[in-house]
């Protein structure tokens, strides 16, 4: 969204009132001279100040921060070693961070605060400016700035923006509380009121724009909680401001995402003129246009287009790892602010996520795979590795009610003629299951169904947890946790009857179903499966009680109303109608195997007669009648069926 334009270092170079003359000449000289770029005068009078007060570990410090920035803020190890031997000769601990009680010390932990965040360890930053924000009523206005947008971008990197707007609103009275003392002092200073020096006036731009800056956290904060009309009421603040065109654009490219008002978003995208900044912020806008607007396709079903924008993202972020590690990969001469400047986990994310819709599900696992790495503590992360699996296994069960085709290969081949003519049928017509025997550690990331089982089982730990961490995507609601654990837990179910585990198929389901406020397609394969695994238990009175009637007819996805574009294909049953057939099919199966052949061949028949475009039914249901006819004695039927559904082996006897 926004560039990364925090301050690598903050010079405190204030004086109590019993400082000489001299000492404080000399720290106003410093401060301007730094203000003005000149750093290598600036360290000269920290280096008389050092003199004067060589146990004073601030202007030591101060100097090692002037230093870090005449060389570029690069030597950054340099600087964390110089910062710690500070903190060694102040007796301040970073580790123990009870111990900070002056408002003195708060530029240094600042810094530390800054490095720890470049370093990607954004809890231990977290931890240490939670801290420092106690003092923010009493810091200077500058370091109030840095300290406060830092804060607010771990917030939003924590999934925490309800928090970030509750620091955005004590800094906006605090603002307004300054304002108010400073114009009470205007009216009450005569000389005042006759203008106001340069600096002052300087001091007023930097204020404005740091507003602007905390408009902007506001909208990403209502972006993260997903409310857009909160964040387009915040946006006409400064949707029209030059300074912000880019971060606008941005901001009200993903509003429209939100939105659903897809084209919107992917105009205001491609409005912008892109450019490579990362040498400069460390962030780089060419790699956000990329990667946005494979998300964006991504949602309008385009997987595989997706998939190509995610590519080109990758591009970009290898050719700024290169800028980043140039040099003979000399880690001395990268610069802070582009040390963090690898997105490679997040982008492996979207292009997996692409990938696995595109119906790649073996290149997918690959993208995903690197990712978890990273985002371990991401339970939806974890369920797309599991799909990703399950997908290798079977990649859909279109061909299960490919009812034409298929029914041909009820039938595996006959034997003698004549009288001694044998029909064998096909005992392997699908193959769903998979048991293995091998002695392997399924921890090993390999695209399998043992493997599917530790990521789904890893995401429901991580769900059972108080808080959810579905880094780097937004916050999730409470609404998308009851989904996303129901998922996890159909998911369960089906690779547990997979490789042949029904107990726990049937705690998975029955776990589910205990889920209040679950969607209907949910509850419809949870009743499904328990079913099944019920019957493998040869528990038939039990499957029945899930198989009656009004279970079927739980709500159904509804059709796509347009070509979507996206190569995943759809799941059966995908319409009520059919979900009734196969509810209607399994229960059949229930009452042959409990002996009630003549019930379980009349409920086939009703099956039969609703077979139709818009109610399509399993093909197995033509070896359950032939076993329901043969079982019965009426062979003439059983020879009926297979004339009408396999004429290839009517063959004269």
């Amino acid at each position: 969204m926004e560039g990364k334009q925090l301050k690598e270092g903050n010079v405190d170079i204030s004086e109590v009132e019993s400082t000489p003359n001299t000492h404080r000449e000399l720290a106003i000289e410093a401060t301007e001279l730094f203000d003005a770029g000149e750093f290598s005068e600036c360290l000269s009078r920290l280096a008389k100040l050092q003199e004067q007060r060589p146990l004073d570990t601030r202007f030591t410090h101060n100097a090692d921060v002037v230093e870090f920035y005449a060389n570029n803020f690069k030597n950054v190890d340099d600087f964390k070693k110089k910062l710690n031997s500070v903190c060694s000769l102040g007796e301040i601990s970073f580790e123990n961070i009870d111990s900070l009680d002056d408002v003195r010390n708060c530029c240094i932990y600042y810094n530390q605060a800054v490095l720890l965040y470049h370093s990607m360890q954004y809890s231990s930053a977290f931890r240490i400016l939670n801290k420092v924000f106690t003092f923010i009523e009493t810091m200077d206005e500058e370091l109030r700035r840095s300290v406060t947008l830092l804060l607010l971008e771990l917030l939003l990197r924590a999934q925490k923006p309800d928090k970030a707007l509750s620091v955005i609103a004590a800094i906006e009275n605090l603002l307004r509380l300054d304002s108010s003392i400073k114009s009470e002092a205007i009216e009450d200073d005569e000389s005042a009121r006759e203008g106001t020096s340069s600096k002052e006036e300087s001091n007023n731009a930097d204020i404005e724009a740091f507003k602007l800056r905390l408009k902007v956290y506001q909208c990403r904060c209502y972006l993260a909680m997903r409310n857009p009309k909160s964040c387009e009421k915040e946006l006409e603040n400064f949707v029209k401001n030059p300074e912000k065109k880019y971060c606008a654009k941005f901001l009200q490219a993903y509003l429209a995402y939100l939105k659903g008002s897809l084209r919107l978003s992917v105009q205001f995208l491609t409005a912008l003129p892109i450019e490579n900044n990362f040498t400069l912020t460390g962030d780089s806008t060419q790699l956000a246009f990329y990667n946005n607007l494979g998300c964006v396709h991504l949602y309008m079903g385009k997987p595989n287009i997706a998939s190509l924008y995610f590519q080109k993202a990758l591009k970009e972020n290898e050719n700024n790892r290169k800028i980043s590690n140039s040099n003979n990969n000399d880690a001395a001469n990268k610069y802070l602010f582009t040390c963090d400047g690898n997105k490679l986990p997040q982008i492996m994310y979207n292009l997996g996520v692409s990938l696995l819709h595109s119906g790649k599900p073996i290149q997918a696992f690959d993208c995903l795979t690197l990712a978890v790495q990273i985002y371990h503590t991401n339970p939806r992360l974890w369920l797309r590795l599991a799909e990703c699996c399950i997908m290798v296994h079977k990649n859909d069960n279109e061909r299960d009610f490919d009812f034409i085709n298929k029914r041909k290969d009820v039938l595996h081949e006959v034997i003698g003629s004549g009288i001694h003519r044998k029909l064998i049928l096909n005992l392997s017509l699908f193959e769903n299951n998979k048991y293995s025997y091998d002695a392997q550690s399924f921890a090993i990331p390999v695209a399998t169904l043992e493997f599917a089982t530790l990521c789904l089982r890893n995401a429901l730990l991580l769900l059972s947890g108080s808080f959810i961490d579905c880094s780097p995507s937004n916050p999730v609601t409470a609404s998308q946790v009851i989904n996303l654990r129901a998922s996890v837990l159909i998911a369960s179910a089906y690779v547990s009857l997979c490789l042949g585990d029904p107990i726990v198929a049937m705690n998975n389901c029955r776990n589910l179903l205990n889920i209040p406020n679950s969607s209907g397609i949910h509850k419809l394969l949870g009743h499904l499966y328990m079913a099944e695994a019920l019957i493998l238990l040869d528990r038939l009175p039990e499957a029945l009680e899930h198989l009656k009637p009004d279970y079927s007819n739980y709500m159904m996805p509804p059709e796509p109303k347009e070509n979507t574009g996206s190569s995943l294909k759809t799941w059966k049953p995908d319409n009520s109608a059919s979900a009734r057939a196969v509810f209607q099919y399994n229960l059949a199966v229930v009452l042959a195997l409990k002996g009630e052949l003549l019930k379980a061949a009349e409920l086939l028949k009703q099956v039969w007669l609703t077979k139709g475009p818009q109610c399509e039914i399993p093909v197995q249901i033509i070896s359950l009648a032939l076993y329901i006819e043969l079982s019965l004695g009426r062979a003439d039927i059983a020879r009926n069926i297979i004339k009408q559904n396999c004429p290839h082996f009517n063959r004269p006897s």
